[in-house]
């Protein structure tokens, strides 16, 4: 009997990510993981009980990715724009990473529920004067915006330069920050 192939849960997120990314994730199944890790699909479900497992632990995966690639954003002198603007471009560069973890509804959570907690965990605040309620406010402004911008980019429905994303996303901070009364 040939030795037992030794597969990280490491491995099997990458290939999860890469599959997902390329073809979507109804196309990740303990086939398709195995034959991109280039093994049979035993220590797939050796290191997680079920393909049920794997997707819950992929999903995780995928939030602390997101959350990385906004990280990596320069940071600018405003961290709600800057968090908006990668947001859209998540979209707008990995349009099936987005569509999962920002459009389809998984186990039961509302996407933009999901879209304000990640904001949230990466505690984006904006500098502004304003009270922190109205500060909130404006940041659910922007995530509607930004959200409305990035499911169309995601879906091919909007076709926009990263200068362009930039620009409109700047324009709606701008006009939201003016509309707030400061002391």
């Amino acid at each position: 009997m040939p030795p037992e192939t030794k597969v990280s849960k490491q491995a099997i997120m990458e290939a999860t990510f890469a599959i997902t990314r390329e073809a979507g994730f109804e196309k990740v199944n303990a086939r398709s993981l195995a034959e991109r890790i280039g093994c049979s699909t035993q220590p797939i479900y050796s290191r997680f009980n079920s393909m049920v497992g794997v997707k819950r632990a992929f999903l995780a995966y995928l939030e602390a990715s997101f959350i990385e690639y906004v990280q990596r954003y320069a940071p600018s002198g405003n961290p709600l724009l800057q968090t908006m603007v990668a947001y859209v471009s998540f979209a707008h560069e990995q349009p099936n990473l987005f569509k999962l973890l920002f459009m389809e509804r998984t186990a039961g959570t509302q996407t933009l529920g999901r879209s304000m907690r990640i904001l949230e965990r990466l505690a984006v605040v904006d500098r502004t004067k304003a009270e922190p309620e109205t500060a909130r406010q404006m940041g659910r402004q922007m995530l509607y915006h930004a959200h409305g911008m990035a499911v169309m980019l995601a879906t091919g429905n909007l076709v926009l330069s990263d200068g362009e994303i930039t620009r409109s996303l700047e324009s709606m901070y701008s006009m939201l920050r003016n509309s707030i009364p400061t002391e």
